[in-house]
């Protein structure tokens, strides 16, 4: 049986990251699917905009057919928006026909599309997400002290702990972090992040801040003020190319995230696949996961247990490689999130 509630002590610290699988586990689409779905929605509203994008796939895709809805997979799409606008110069590969304005452009419809889709899911224009299992898996196996990093910029993870899990928490980690809360890591942002200035035109309630630039709207205030909000929230698409001048909550979160899995005593991966094209994060998990192994060599603190939970099985080899499995106690279990948390 995988162990994953583990009462945090001082020598003792769990991470768990959650991915795409965990949120599919409710009914939100994967990266590979969320762009078509997110697309069709646009068209309805915005026609428009929809062409734009659509020639803008068909330019960079030269076999994307819109009638066929093959669309790519958002995050090598967003890496080729982000290509595109950073080598867009006269020096280097300038374009006429996608200047960088109109890249900019692209890249905000993208994004804005893909947050109103999922939003969706919240405010009752789309099925609600069926968060049972992880509604289970919050409340039966994630103590306080406990370490949740999510790549996933939907509300999933906020509900379910909204629902029934009494702990306070916190969205930033310390080393010196209090045992008696959770603690809350989105590294690509999220839909209930939003910039001070449009949470205070719009007078929303229950907010709490991250800095002096960006807020978090509770999931309760969200449901009923989200429409009043005349700004887009603020997410970071998982690209190689992250931009951290504009947000100092970026540069933070990601510098917990460094800290946290330093530290980790235990490390569960649930239904994240480390994208490839997100070399970013990567980067990250590689020196962070250097130090916790040279840490525990040098007795100062527990040997890294690693569990990670993913129906792909190619996952396997892809943390097996980062982690390294004489280093680390390593376990691999090839199922999805829903049928492991039924087996604990």
């Amino acid at each position: 049986m995988v162990r994953v509630g583990v009462k945090n002590k001082q020598d003792k610290l769990h991470v768990i990251i959650l991915g795409a699988g965990v949120s599919a586990s409710c009914g939100i689409p994967v990266a590979k699917d969320i762009l078509r779905e997110s697309m069709i929605a646009l068209a309805r509203v915005d026609a428009e905009s929809a062409r734009e994008v659509h020639r803008l796939l068909s330019y960079l895709y030269p076999d994307f057919v819109k009638k066929y809805r093959n669309y790519p997979n958002i995050e090598n799409f967003l890496n080729l928006i982000e290509m595109a606008h950073e080598f867009n110069s006269e020096g280097f590969i300038e374009s006429s026909l996608w200047p960088r304005p109109r890249i900019k452009a692209m890249k905000e419809i993208v994004l804005d599309a893909v947050t109103n889709y999922v939003w969706g899911f919240f405010d009752g224009a789309q099925p609600p997400p069926s968060s049972s299992h992880l509604d289970i898996f919050f409340n039966r196996h994630v103590p306080a002290g406990t370490v949740i990093i999510t790549f996933n910029w939907d509300l999933t993870v906020e509900r379910a702990l909204a629902q029934g899990h009494a702990t306070p928490i916190t969205y930033q980690y310390s080393t010196y972090h209090s045992e008696d809360r959770l603690t809350l890591l989105k590294p690509h942002d999220s839909i209930d992040w939003f910039d001070v200035n449009a949470i205070r035109k719009a007078g929303v309630a229950g907010t709490k801040s991250l800095d002096s630039k960006v807020r978090v709207v509770d999931f309760g205030n969200l449901l009923l003020s989200r429409d009043l909000i005349k700004a887009s929230p603020i997410i970071v698409p998982p690209v190689s190319n992250k931009e951290f001048s504009t947000f100092s909550v970026f540069q933070k979160t990601w510098a917990s995230v460094f800290r946290a899995i330093s530290s980790a005593t235990a490390l569960t991966i649930l239904g994240y696949s480390l994208p490839r094209e997100d070399q970013f994060s990567r980067f990250v998990f590689r020196r962070a996961l250097r130090n916790n192994i040279r840490r525990a060599q040098a007795g100062k603190k527990r040997r890294l247990e690693v569990t990670v939970i993913n129906p792909d099985e190619s996952t396997e080899s892809t943390f097996a490689s980062l982690v390294g499995r004489d280093k680390t106690k390593f376990k691999f279990h090839r199922t999805y999130f829903q049928d492991f948390v039924d087996s604990l």
